[in-house]
């Protein structure tokens, strides 16, 4: 397999072996390319050749920010809940946010709301889109099992571009007594 005429988006590659077309286009516009398949079987080897358009959206431009609420002491084996918020300044709408949440060491996972699964070390959300001006809230409770500091981080993260990720993680540190 080839690609004869045109050029793939940034970010697809054609296995030569399989024919496989995988990955993720890095950059939006229109592309078109023709792809041979051969056999390499015969005098002349049988081939055929398909031309195919891509076409890859804007994703636009959205300033997420990141922060985390929650208290700053308790007691040991107290129940915890910590409040990550991430806002998007725009100017667009952000595509397929993502935040997370650490679960720190000292500390047992009891519940995300909205609920999660498969927490493993943090606690991951999805959500499709955040319009400009808008906030999602996120929430997840623990117990703190260990007296001492113990610093909860999150993050957020979307496939538009965003152009100040310095303002896309967050820290909250805590002293259980």
């Amino acid at each position: 397999f080839a690609v004869v005429t045109g050029t793939l988006p940034t970010g697809l590659s054609l296995d030569p072996t399989t024919g496989l077309l995988q990955g993720t286009p890095t950059a939006s516009g229109s592309y078109k390319f023709t792809v041979q398949a051969a056999n390499g079987v015969g005098t002349p080897a049988v081939s055929a050749l398909i031309t195919i358009t891509i076409t890859v959206a804007a994703t636009g431009t959205a300033d997420l920010a990141t922060t985390i609420s929650g208290p700053t002491s308790r007691k040991l084996n107290s129940t915890v809940t910590f409040n990550l918020n991430i806002s998007n300044s725009g100017p667009s709408t952000a595509a397929q946010v993502t935040g997370t949440l650490n679960i720190p060491a000292g500390t047992t996972f009891l519940s995300a709301t909205p609920s999660v699964s498969g927490v493993n070390g943090q606690v991951t959300w999805n959500q499709p889109s955040l319009s400009s001006g808008s906030a999602l809230h996120w929430k997840m409770t623990v117990k703190l099992t260990s007296a001492g500091s113990l610093t909860m981080n999150g993050t957020a993260s979307s496939m538009s571009t965003d152009p100040n990720a310095a303002n896309n993680s967050a820290a909250l540190a805590m002293t259980v007594k």
